[in-house]
C-alpha cells in the first residue's frame, strides 16, 4: 500500500482535480508538496471508487467560492477517492 500522501501527489502531477473531503478545497502539487513536507496524509491508504457517488454532485459540492465560476463543473468525472480527498478528471479541452 502506498502513503496517501503519494495518492495525492501522484493525481495533482497528472493534472487531476484533488479536492479535500471535509472542506471541499482544492489542493494545487505545491500545497500537497507543503503538506508532505510538513507530515500530513502520511498514512498507507489506497485510490478506490467511491461508494455512494450520488453524494457528490462534483469537484466543489456545495462550496459557496465557486457559485460564480465560469468553469462547466458538470463534465468533471470522478475518478476515485482516499480516506481525505476526492480526485476527479477534469473535462478535455
Amino acid at each position: 500500500m502506498a502513503r496517501e500522501i503519494d495518492l495525492l501527489t501522484e493525481a495533482a502531477a497528472r493534472a487531476r482535480t484533488v479536492v479535500e473531503k471535509a472542506t471541499n478545497q482544492a489542493w494545487e502539487l505545491d500545497e500537497l508538496r507543503e503538506a508532505e513536507s510538513a507530515g500530513q496524509f502520511r498514512e498507507e491508504d489506497e485510490f478506490r471508487p467511491l461508494v455512494e457517488s450520488g453524494d457528490v454532485s462534483g469537484p466543489f459540492p456545495g462550496c459557496l467560492q465557486r457559485s460564480g465560476a465560469t468553469e462547466d463543473f458538470e463534465h468533471y468525472r470522478l475518478l476515485g477517492q482516499t480516506r481525505h480527498f476526492l480526485v476527479f478528471e477534469p473535462p478535455a479541452e
